[in-house]
């Protein structure tokens, strides 16, 4: 007969690592620039409306 591994975890943490969740992070954040970068080169403006509590003008 054959004998199987059984794998055993004593620690309840978590499975993903913390680094790879930070990797994750920055990449959507990278992207999120990414996407209103290539917004901003068409003439599309996705910033605040409030800059240090002076309201912009907007152009509906």
């Amino acid at each position: 007969m054959t004998e199987r591994a059984t794998l055993v975890i004593e620690d309840d943490g978590p499975v993903i690592r913390a680094y790879y969740e930070d990797l994750i992070q920055i990449r959507q954040q990278q992207a999120v620039r990414r996407g209103t970068l290539a917004f901003a080169l068409d003439g599309l403006d996705f910033g605040p409306d409030v800059i240090h509590g002076k309201r912009l003008p907007t152009t509906a």
